[in-house]
């Protein structure tokens, strides 16, 4: 696998690691979005946390992905974000739904 920033191959170990904190990321970022979502919406500092965590978990795999994620790979990781804004635009069981599902495809990458 080659680093798409630099152009250098990146060694099997390093890709494991990369593969490894993907995976972190993406576990909490499930557990994140199910606690939000079982958050009473008045306990809005509550729900804030939470979205932060998703924020920071997605910012993760985002940067773990290229170290080893193929191109059909880094779609649905991108799909993610796209359906991670729509359902801060418009929480709904769609929306929730449609996370649910890109991470169960992203869990298929790991």
């Amino acid at each position: 696998m080659t680093d798409p920033i630099s152009g250098k191959s990146i060694p099997p170990d390093l890709q494991a690691t990369y593969k490894n904190e993907f995976s972190r990321g993406v576990k909490l970022f499930e557990e994140s979005l199910a606690a939000y979502e079982t958050t009473p919406p008045d306990e809005v500092a509550k729900k804030a946390k939470f979205k932060d965590v998703m924020d920071k978990a997605l910012k993760i795999m985002n940067e773990s992905a290229r170290g080893f994620l193929s191109a059909s790979g880094k779609s649905e990781e991108s799909k993610l974000e796209k359906d991670y804004q729509s359902f801060l635009a418009h929480d709904n069981p769609e929306s929730y739904k449609k996370l649910n599902e890109d991470i169960r495809h992203l869990k298929e990458y790991t």
